[in-house]
């Protein structure tokens, strides 16, 4: 979980991110707690956390050209050790990591059976047991991972067994090697005891973090997880080289909707999970002890339904989803409808209240929340890691426009580079990877880029991910190099994790330098080094871009570039947006980062790039369609995205973009209109395979105020109704939010028709640009 700073506040809700017109850089500010998953439910009170977290000084960044804001984590205080939060503005207002149309644009690929049950199977891993501790957020982090590498033949069923002591203890233990250039990244609050890393608690984020930074995951005989062997005294002294041994290296760590989950298109989403990695991470409210919610006729039935009030807020405990059964509905309560999961838990096979080891849930679990796959290769795919970052992304820097960042590393000895491994913030993410060789100055793209290592893609699912560069890049020993890492906008913003400000007093800390990493903003058109963005004299720094890249010794010395400033320039798109992460088996090694680059003739990757202009006669390999109706109506202020897909290269190289009355409405190199004042222009779309449309754009004043209607406040379920909206006179807004406050109940479209699922009453909301809103109250019988 992670605590936003404040200046304007965030919430988890169903629906899409949105934004209110502020002059100020969007700053997300998201301090990674290392909240308790706590799978001791007897310990609920000793491991809480507070929700009042000390909040730090951000940044007023009035004088930049971007528009955003920023939201942070409004925590509810819990007696249990997984924290729940929302993201919340200063008004209220929510915001949610996850798009309300993901689920619908990801259809099913594979046949899905009505049950699955790998236990007995080649598929199956053994029940572990966290003992007296509140690990239960490693147990089911490593499980996932453990499946999914016993589905690929990576690890078999005797050799699937990774060290939860190893990843807990980590987790909280700061980096001693001062060389290191992730020294000084930490989460740990204290140091009260040994034994505080196994009672801190955790989710799949921490996990996620640790692993990601190739701590880990090691065998469980390496560091095996028993409390009675004092296992912390043993990890206190063991050689500082343990932390960074691994068996298995982490590629890919995915999130799912948690408030889709009981939609039949999202279940079936986690279906083929399960079915492809072996294995999900997931927490939930746990405690068997409330006759309420478990059937004590036959242990291993764990009754779910609303009927607690035990939603997201209050999961309290991490588990390993490994199978389902469509048609199971032996509850204590009647279920809204047939079908659970089921549940690997991590108390051993004697536990008394499971069915040795195992459980069921309902698909309907309202406090079922934070669905994770780990993906894993063999730890000696790469023997080389270059990364800053240690602790994961904790903030957030939300824009309107597209945003890049970018890591500068040093190489230690010629190396060869092969993946690039980034997180995203918000669900289908449209990205380009970029690398620059011999990079020089203060700009990181002011070298020689590598043409043929460019990929774009777009990650359906937020998370950790690992992208295989299309073509080795071969960098020499003592070159600076640059990895750059566009977030291009999903709806109307993009976001771009980084790790953010120091917190030593709730424990988060980071290092960062000048020069390491940088942030553009495509409205100012300006690079900025992370640690040292000022406005008005105040320093606004956050530290370093969470981007590694991994890659292997060159079999024989590289020759360094002569450095050369260049461009940024269309990067080759790929076919495929998910990439293979497989490779040859090494040994492990971790590069330098300070050194400096010498000249020599460049080699034959390196290619000079053409100036970013676009000429209307070049051509080229680029191939564009013009999707832009041929009239929009926007309010004043209002942002809208004219669709242009460019094939073999990016919008700003492939199109121009022009207005005939800038006073009314500018566009940018990316197809966004923004609506100034009143009044019509005319925008102008040129491509350079010759194609031109002319869009008219009418501006109008911005609403004061929206109002939803509709024929009638009942409906049946199973039926829908089509909602209106009307503005204030004389107003506009393109872009309208809809919002359900119970997608179980009914869900609303984009264009505000309501779907009737079962009965209950809900609240339909509908937002403007401008953040006006209106609600509606509909009974579903």
């Amino acid at each position: 979980m992670r605590n936003y700073y404040e200046i304007t506040n965030v919430s988890r809700m169903e629906g899409r991110w949105h934004m209110k017109k502020k002059q100020r850089i969007a700053v997300l500010v998201a301090i990674a707690l290392a909240v308790p998953g706590v799978g001791n439910w007897d310990r609920q009170a000793a491991d809480a956390m507070t929700a009042d977290t000390a909040q730090s000084p951000v940044a007023d960044i009035t004088e930049s050209a971007n528009q955003a804001e920023l939201y942070h984590k409004v925590y509810k205080e819990n007696t249990a050790g997984h924290i729940s939060y929302s993201l919340q503005d200063d008004t209220g207002n929510t915001l949610s990591r996850y798009t309300s149309s993901a689920a619908a644009k990801n259809k099913r690929s594979m046949a899905l059976p009505a049950s699955y049950d790998p236990r007995g199977t080649e598929q199956e891993t053994p029940i572990r047991n966290q003992q007296d501790t509140g690990a239960c957020w490693a147990f089911g982090a490593l499980k996932a991972l453990e499946s999914d590498c016993l589905m690929k033949g990576i690890l078999t069923k005797d050799t699937a067994d990774l060290s939860e002591n190893h990843l807990a203890w980590y987790a909280y233990h700061a980096l001693d090697d001062t060389t290191s250039p992730l020294y000084g990244d930490h989460m740990s609050r204290d140091y009260v005891s040994d034994r505080a890393s196994y009672n801190k608690g955790g989710n799949a984020d921490v996990a996620q973090a640790v692993l990601a930074n190739k701590w880990g995951a090691v065998a469980e005989s390496e560091a095996p997880f028993d409390t009675a062997s004092n296992m912390a005294s043993v990890m206190k002294n063991a050689a500082s080289s343990l932390r960074t041994q691994s068996l298995i290296q982490l590629t890919d760590s995915e999130c799912y909707d948690p408030y889709l989950a009981s939609d039949i298109t999202s279940r079936n989403e986690i279906k083929e999970a399960i079915l492809t990695h072996g294995a999900m991470d997931v927490a939930l409210y746990y405690n068997p002890n409330l006759s309420s919610r478990y059937y004590k006729e036959t242990n291993g039935v764990y009754a779910s339904y609303a009927y607690d009030m035990m939603g997201i807020d209050q999961a309290n405990h991490c588990v390993t989803i490994v199978g389902w059964d469509d048609d199971f509905n032996n509850f204590s309560k009647d279920a809204p409808e047939s079908g659970a999961w089921l549940i690997a838990n991590s108390y051993g096979t004697n536990y008394s209240k499971d069915e040795n080891g195992y459980f069921w849930v309902s698909y309907y679990d309202p406090s079922l929340c934070e669905y994770y796959t780990f993906e894993g290769v063999s730890a000696d795919t790469y023997q080389t890691i270059f990364q800053y970052d240690g602790n994961g992304w904790n903030n957030s820097l939300r824009s309107p426009e597209e945003v890049k960042t970018a890591n500068v590393y040093t190489a230690d000895g010629s190396q060869q580079l092969q993946a690039v491994a980034f997180y995203t913030v918000q669900e289908d993410q449209p990205y380009t990877v970029d690398i620059y060789r011999s990079v020089s100055g203060k700009d990181p793209t002011n070298g020689t880029q590598i043409k043929e290592a460019s990929v774009s893609g777009n990650f359906a699912k937020t998370g950790y991910h690992t992208v295989q560069i299309p073509k080795e890049v071969r960098v020499a020993d003592g070159e600076k190099f640059s990895v750059v890492i566009t977030y291009a906008t999903v709806d109307d913003s993009a976001c771009v994790p980084l790790e953010g400000q120091n917190d030593p007093q709730n424990g988060h800390c980071y290092s960062a330098s000048a020069g390491q990493s940088y942030t553009y903003f495509a409205e100012d058109a300006k690079w900025y080094d992370n640690t040292a963005i000022s406005v008005d004299g105040v320093q606004y720094d956050l530290n370093n871009a969470c981007i590694k890249v991994f890659g292997n010794p060159a079999d024989e010395p590289v020759a360094t570039l002569t450095p050369t400033a260049t461009p940024t320039v269309a990067p080759v798109v790929l076919p495929t947006t998910k990439p293979s992460t497989s490779g040859t088996p090494t040994s492990t090694a971790k590069p330098s980062t300070s050194s400096t680059p010498t000249s020599t003739a460049a080699p034959s990757d390196a290619t000079e790039q053409p100036k970013r202009t676009v000429s209307p006669n070049a051509g080229g390999h680029y191939q564009t369609k013009i999707k832009a109706k041929a009239k929009y109506t926007i309010g004043k202020g209002e942002k809208i995205t004219l669709p242009v897909t460019v094939t073999g290269g990016s919008v700003q190289a492939a199109v121009k973009w022009t207005s005939s009355n800038t006073k009314v409405a500018k566009v940018t190199n990316n197809g966004v209109v923004k609506g100034c004042k009143r009044g019509t222009a005319k925008i102008v779309i040129q491509t350079v395979d010759g194609k031109k449309k002319t869009i008219r754009v009418t501006v109008k004043k911005a609403p004061k105020k929206i109002k939803i209607t509709a024929r009638k406040a009942k409906i049946k379920k199973g039926k829908a109704l089509q909602t209106r909206t009307i503005l204030s006179k004389g107003s506009a807004s393109y872009k309208l939010r809809f919002v359900s406050s119970n997608k179980r109940i009914a869900t609303v479209n984009s264009t505000g028709k309501i779907k009737a699922k079962r009965r209950g009453t809900v609240r339909i909301y509908v937002y403007t640009y401008n953040n006006k809103k209106s609600q509606i109250k509909i009974k579903i019988v």
